[in-house]
């Protein structure tokens, strides 16, 4: 089969030879038309004959190539007649393959439209704006959103950059980010405050990435706008309400944290943080930052650290709170925590983190130390202070009694000494008891304005015969006054208890101090002693070189009959004596002792001020004889016979009664006038108070003469004027107050 190529040349061919031969027969006719004329002119014949040869030869040569180009156009016929038959076959294929081809592509195009529909579709779908460029920056296609963004329909935005949509400062943003991601290419996240097309502002993420073409080079970008508005406001809800928790707990006295369940810190207060920079260890002095993320043992000592992670994970084993006390050294010394471990569960119910409480309860601990020996101290004082009353009663009789056999004995001296033994012994249970109720608070104070410095400057002298000669005494007062308010008799008593004291406590020898000094005490200094103020205070310390004593010890000196003395040296009550009458002061006391280094024992009173009242001579009671008529309440019956003896031996009438009910009883039934009524303080069922409260009502004439051996309220009673007698007492003694209260003027108060 022949190329059709070929057959296409072949006719060319033949058409050039058919146009040669129209120009050879254009020859043969001028040849003709020659030869016509050359036999019209007979001289013409060579010349005709020349022609016709010509002529012939041409028109020979002629029909040769006619026949040439016959055969020629003949083979050119066949073999386009052939190629006609071939190309009409290769039409009907081609026809067939074009239709196939047609059918193929709009099959593709059906399904390339129907991908972009569905693209479209999904660009729509997203909730965010959807937008592409190409890297000129011309925006090729949009969704909705965006357009809602932008304020243009999609149409319109196609073919635009962002100078021809937004204002110019916005534009130049978007337009330098684009490029920027066109230079670098890859993909491109930020955030950024845009401004919608109604005017609202919105927080944005730009999500953008640059796309290629099928030759691999860029082809422009696609970017998508997410609104983060509502996350930022959550973070900020949340930044705030973390900020708002992290306030709450910083404030918070106790140590806070919170730990995930590999022991990291996630969270601390500042309590915490402070603790840890200001630890012992300087390894941990560090900001809250860099303590978050560590654990423990990077924190803490190792038996430190190992106890607070087992702690951690006995409260998550158990799956409950866990309280534990524990301690922590601290730069003021070791103090005590309450601990309260809780596991932090999920919304499933698992533990993913625990939180701690501690709190701080080393105050605490040392204020239910000072409430245990307060209670103590008050139970041994109320033990005491029974003893003493009833103790009293019994000394009362007995020096009574003995006063009176002693002047019965006047004619017999011998017996007469020994009736003084007996009294002398009494004085000497008195003074015990004194001291008992110094310890328990319960005895007389007549308290008034002095100055430390003067008392102790008269008791000087008196102060050197206590102590050995190779003991140093040495006395300091302060310039300036350190006036007080309190009984100038059991001040002294305490300063010469204290110096006894130091004096036993140096058998070799050593050094005693005992100063007085004006001082301010301070509300940490306050906060250290029970019963302590700040302010203006006047210190008395009392300080040996003596061997001192240890914690033990410290804990126990104020309780009555204790002492570290040898048997027979010492009865137990001078400290505790000394505890009493500063406590029944309002004052509060300090020791500093450990063994080997002496001690120190510091008083502060309350600072008063005022002017000191000159001193008086004694005032002269008058004679103690009578007449008047007394009624006698008095619950102990040896006590109460006593005295009625002694009152009716110096002219008294008595009306003896043995409690309150009696008493009573007895001024009603009692006509005439009864001008003083002795009644003891407290008796059962009915005391001396509530007598002399019902008495004015039968007897308003009578005055009212208390005693008691102790009275919790003694101060109360003399601050309202009430006439007062301490066991245990004399019959001169008793004689002239029962003297004193009837020459005074108002019936329930005295001179005295």
């Amino acid at each position: 089969m022949n190329d059709p190529n070929d057959i296409r040349c072949d006719l060319n061919d033949a058409a050039a030879l058919v146009r040669e031969i129209r120009r050879r027969d254009k020859i043969i006719t001028a040849l003709m038309n020659q030869v016509q004329r050359n036999l019209n002119n007979p001289d013409n014949d060579f010349s005709l004959l020349q022609t016709t040869f010509v002529l012939e030869e041409e028109v020979q040569h002629r029909t040769r190539e006619l026949e040439e180009a016959l055969d020629a156009l003949a083979l050119a016929n066949r073999e386009a007649q052939a190629s006609r038959h071939l190309l009409e076959d290769r039409g009907e294929e081609l026809q067939k393959a074009y239709a196939k081809l047609e059918e193929r592509v709009a099959q593709r195009t059906a399904e390339l439209s129907q991908q972009l529909h569905f693209m479209q579709q999904l660009i729509e779908a997203i909730p965010g704006p959807v937008f592409y460029k190409d890297t000129q920056l011309r925006y090729l296609g949009c969704n909705s959103a965006f357009a809602a963004f932008s304020g243009l329909p999609p149409g319109e935005l196609v073919g635009k950059t962002p100078h021809d949509i937004f204002p110019k400062k916005l534009a130049d943003g978007y337009v330098a980010a684009d490029r920027e991601l066109l230079e670098k290419q890859g993909t491109q996240i930020y955030e950024s405050l845009v401004r919608y097309a109604n005017g609202q502002m919105r927080d944005v993420m730009f999500h953008k990435a640059t796309f290629t073409r099928p030759d691999g080079t860029v082809g422009g970008l696609v970017g998508l706008m997410l609104d983060i508005t509502e996350r930022k406001l959550a973070e900020a809800e949340v930044r705030n309400n973390r900020q708002l928790l992290q306030d709450i707990i910083d404030n918070s006295t106790a140590l806070i944290y919170v730990k995930d369940l590999e022991g990291r810190f996630l969270l601390i207060n500042r309590g915490m943080e402070e603790l840890l920079r200001t630890t012992v260890s300087s390894s941990l002095a560090m900001s809250r930052e860099s303590i978050l993320g560590k654990t423990d043992r990077d924190l803490f000592p190792r038996e430190m650290a190992e106890t607070n992670r087992n702690f951690d994970k006995q409260a998550l084993a158990a799956g409950r709170v866990l309280e534990t006390e524990e301690t922590a050294q601290r730069e003021d010394g070791l103090h005590t925590y309450i601990a309260v471990r809780v596991p932090l569960r999920d919304e499933r119910g698992s533990p993913y983190a625990i939180c701690c409480i501690s709190t701080d309860i080393t105050e605490r601990k040392r204020l239910e130390a000072q409430l245990y020996e307060a209670q103590k101290m008050e139970a041994m004082g109320r033990l005491a202070g029974g003893i003493a009353h009833d103790f009293n009663n019994l000394l009362t009789i007995i020096t009574g009694y003995g006063e009176l056999l002693r002047a019965a004995l006047e004619e017999n001296p011998p017996l007469q000494e020994k009736v003084g033994q007996i009294l002398r012994a009494g004085e000497q249970a008195a003074s015990l008891t004194r001291q008992l109720l110094a310890f328990t608070r319960r005895q007389m104070l007549q308290p008034k304005l002095l100055d430390l410095n003067d008392l102790l400057a008269d008791m000087k002298d008196m102060l050197r015969r206590v102590v050995s000669e190779d003991v140093e005494l040495i006395i300091q007062g302060d310039s300036r006054p350190c006036l007080i308010h309190a009984d100038r008799g059991q001040i002294q008593q305490v300063i010469l208890n204290l110096l006894i004291n130091a004096r036993d406590a140096t058998p070799e020898g050593g050094r005693i101090t005992i100063s007085v000094s004006s001082i301010v005490v301070d509300e940490n200094q306050a906060r250290l002693h029970t019963g302590a103020r700040p302010g203006r205070h006047v210190c008395l310390t009392v300080s040996d070189t003596g061997h001192g004593m240890d914690a033990e010890i410290r804990k126990r000196i104020f309780e009555p009959f204790f002492t570290t003395k040898e048997q027979g040296k010492g009865t137990g009550l001078g400290l505790s004596t000394v505890y009493g009458i500063v406590q029944q002061t309002g004052a509060h006391m300090a020791v500093e002792s450990e063994p080997g280094k002496g001690a120190t024992f510091c008083i502060y009173f309350q600072r008063a001020e005022g002017v000191l009242p000159e001193e008086q001579g004694p005032v002269v009671s008058e004679l103690a004889l009578g007449s008047e008529t007394i009624l006698v309440v008095e619950d102990q019956a040896g006590l109460r016979t006593l005295m009625c003896e002694i009152l009716r031996r110096n002219g008294y009438a008595v009306l003896p009664a043995e409690n309150g009910n009696q008493a009573l009883l007895l001024a009603a039934q009692h006509t005439s006038r009864i001008d003083l009524m002795i009644t003891d303080l407290i008796m059962p069922k009915m005391g001396g108070r509530e007598v002399a409260a019902a008495l004015p009502l039968l007897h308003p004439e009578t005055k009212v003469l208390y005693m008691s051996g102790y009275a919790e309220d003694l101060n109360e009673l003399l601050a309202c004027g009430h006439s007062f007698i301490d066991k245990p007492f004399s019959p001169e003694a008793l004689l002239r107050k029962v003297r004193d209260v009837l020459n005074s003027a108002n019936p329930l108060r005295s001179v005295a």
